[in-house]
């Protein structure tokens, strides 16, 4: 019995090593540490607790690691760092560069740089590590091209055939990822130097666009990847929130003999993004067969709703009449390929017929658990009360893809702001100065003809409470 069991555990133990990546490290971007914003010093703490549970043996922070240049903050990520990875034997070394933001307000250039390397522990402006035998070059913001000429060159003559060369910069190279085709969104000055490698994997950050964004990856004559953030995400120039939402963006990459797999996480939950649809990039790399490339993506899935599906909307409670979240059901099919929900509004005419009123759109900025509806709130002064609309929702999903749309019918009805007599004022700061502004009697302040400020629940239940005339809680623009 001896004498087989032992060459299949052999099997065993063989077959589980080469389950196991030769290489497993984290990537994340944008954290925009600020001494006056509390969260953003989270939701990178966040991501190093992350990364410690999933026992990456490397991590890459791509730049603007702050909001501005605060050498206290490049402190407290140092501070953070070992505090969450308090074992030495076990702590992750890790590639960051500084950006923009992070030098912004310094003396110079040279000068925030340099503060920033030294105080952060990176070590260098323009890092190179190797980890395993894989190769990370970087290259700061406004720091010459040449530096990361000469890097990658040997990088990549230090590299076994077909081996991915990961080069880390904080701007992507222009016209790959989502975001980076503009002037300001791409780097022209590194592109060229790319297409000669067609091994080399290139990390940035910068647009803040979401990870969970199927753009955030590209393939062509090499491989870019956007990493998102963890400050603030753009939402693709469609207005849903009045704020701009707060983004929990990190990646884990493992990287095999034959392969490398991305998987996209959000910090704050722990989730995984589309787990079923890990980004693979096979190696060695061959542009022909690329997964990602506009070729191939032709035939992307499409987002679909069941047949069944059927819209919803219901007005705010805390606010007026001119308020209110459009529910949409869950998506049947391909919930990962939907880019945004584009929707058609019709008012209905005196007559009874709808008329068109306007076309807007959602796009998401988290990702909704699996059979949970998703909620979109539309911004005041869209609908007039006591009308009847039809609210058309169709999915777009990435490349030019579309499916069926469903329709609801609703009446906007009157829902005004009972909590606050016009009587009250708020105070109202802006960064630097600050005066009183009126409540009207439909509970906004008003400030010119085409802009409003909503008065926060907190703040009315506060004037309710305390009978002042002037609340001083901040308003949230509408």
């Amino acid at each position: 019995m001896k004498k087989f069991l032992l060459p299949l555990l052999l099997l065993l133990t063989s077959v589980l090593a080469a389950a196991e990546p030769l290489l497993r490290f984290g990537a994340i971007s944008d954290n925009h540490l600020d001494t006056r914003q509390p969260d953003s010093w989270e939701r990178t703490r966040m991501a190093f607790e992350f990364f410690k549970k999933h026992k990456v043996e490397f991590f890459v922070d791509s730049g603007d690691i702050t909001n501005t240049f605060q050498p206290d903050m490049f402190k407290l990520w140092r501070k953070m760092y070992l505090e969450v990875f308090d074992d030495e034997a076990t702590r992750p070394d890790f590639l960051m560069i500084p950006a923009g933001h992070d030098k912004s307000g310094a003396e110079s250039t040279a000068a925030g740089y340099a503060e920033f390397a030294k105080l952060t522990g990176s070590g260098a402006v323009n890092p190179v590590k190797v980890v395993k035998g894989y190769h990370f070059v970087s290259l700061a913001q406004w720091e010459n091209s040449k530096i990361l000429k000469k890097n990658l060159e040997a990088a990549v003559a230090a590299s076994k055939p077909g081996q991915p060369v990961f080069v880390v910069t904080h701007v992507p190279p222009k016209g790959t990822t989502l975001g980076s085709t503009s002037k300001a969104g791409g780097d022209p000055s590194i592109r060229p130097m790319l297409n000669k490698y067609p091994q080399v994997i290139s990390l940035a950050g910068h647009t803040h666009n979401r990870l969970m964004d199927e753009r955030a990856i590209w393939q062509g004559e090499f491989t870019a990847v956007n990493l998102g953030t963890l400050a603030y995400c753009g939402n693709g120039g469609i207005a849903n929130p009045t704020d701009r939402p707060k983004s929990h963006d990190a990646s884990i990459w493992e990287v095999y003999a034959d392969k490398v797999v991305i998987r996209r996480f959000n910090v704050k939950t722990g989730l995984e993004l589309f787990p079923e649809r890990r980004w693979t990039i096979q190696l060695p790399y061959n542009p022909e067969t690329a997964l990602y490339s506009v070729r191939n993506r032709r035939n992307y899935p499409i987002a679909k709703f069941d047949k069944a599906a059927k819209l919803d909307f219901k007005p705010e409670k805390f606010s007026s009449q001119r308020w209110g979240k459009l529910i949409i059901p869950p998506l049947k099919e391909n919930s990962f390929a939907l880019l945004h929900y584009s929707v058609k509004v019709e008012k209905m005419s005196k007559d009874g017929k709808f008329e068109p009123y306007g076309i807007t759109g959602f796009t998401r900025t988290a990702m909704p658990p699996q059979g949970v509806c998703e909620e979109f709130g539309f911004p005041a002064g869209y609908f007039e009360a006591d009308n009847t609309y039809r609210l058309t929702v169709k999915p777009l999903s990435y490349f030019d893809k579309s499916s069926d749309a469903i329709s609801g019918v609703f009446t906007i009805g009157n829902v005004p702001w009972t909590e606050v007599p016009a009587k009250y004022e708020v105070q109202w700061q802006p960064w630097k100065s600050s005066k009183v502004l009126p409540v009207g009697a439909d509970g906004f302040v008003e400030v010119s003809g085409d802009v409003r400020y909503l008065l926060p629940r907190m703040a009315a239940e506060t004037a309710l409470k305390t009978k002042r005339k002037n609340v001083t809680l901040p308003v949230t623009s509408a």
